[in-house]
């Protein structure tokens, strides 16, 4: 019995070299970067030569730009060819299943280094009120510490809330609206 199967994951890390046969077969040929264990300490880069045909192909250059995080099954392929009177060997991974491992909204902001801000949520609270948020420290493992926003049992209870009343005249910026929240308390 022989068994010939190859499971890669790592990123696209060069463009992907898309061409035609004298017969019209699409192929695509690129490398995939795969990050291994090289000592306790060190990690090395492995960078694969993959190559698809036919649809596969079409798929890889139409979907997988360079940095993509792809998962790929295949099979080792091995060729001999001729340069300068020597013989040469090359090894590639022929891809058979192709997958994308991250959407495209998350491989365009990894593109482009733009990454969405959340919305802050302010309230008003009593300035008597703790605020148990920045006082709880549970500590999740060594790297670093999530304050909690469970309620302690009598100091966030009830938040009461004054509304601030002031003249027209003293707000100098009374045509701005913010819309923080659905839930802001006046």
């Amino acid at each position: 019995m022989n068994l010939n199967k190859v499971i890669l994951i790592g990123r696209v890390s060069s463009d992907v070299r898309y061409s035609k046969t004298n017969s019209g077969i699409s192929f695509a040929r690129t490398r995939i970067a795969i990050s291994r264990s090289y000592t306790s300490d060190n990690e090395v880069t492995d960078f694969i030569p993959v190559i698809a045909w036919r649809s596969t192909a079409d798929f890889l250059n139409g979907y997988a730009p360079k940095g993509t995080l792809v998962a790929i099954e295949g099979t080792l392929v091995t060729s001999t060819y001729e340069s300068n009177g020597q013989t040469n060997y090359s090894v590639e991974v022929r891809i058979d299943n192709l997958h994308l491992l991250e959407s495209r909204s998350v491989r365009n902001q990894r593109q482009t280094n733009e990454f969405s801000v959340v919305q802050p949520n302010f309230k008003k609270t009593d300035s008597n009120t703790t605020n148990s948020f920045a006082k709880s420290n549970k500590v999740f493992g060594n790297n670093f510490n999530l304050e909690s926003t469970e309620k302690n049992n009598n100091i966030q209870q009830k938040v009461s809330v004054e509304k601030e009343v002031s003249k027209p005249e003293e707000q100098p910026f009374n045509n701005i609206n913010f819309n923080f929240d659905d839930d802001f308390e006046e």
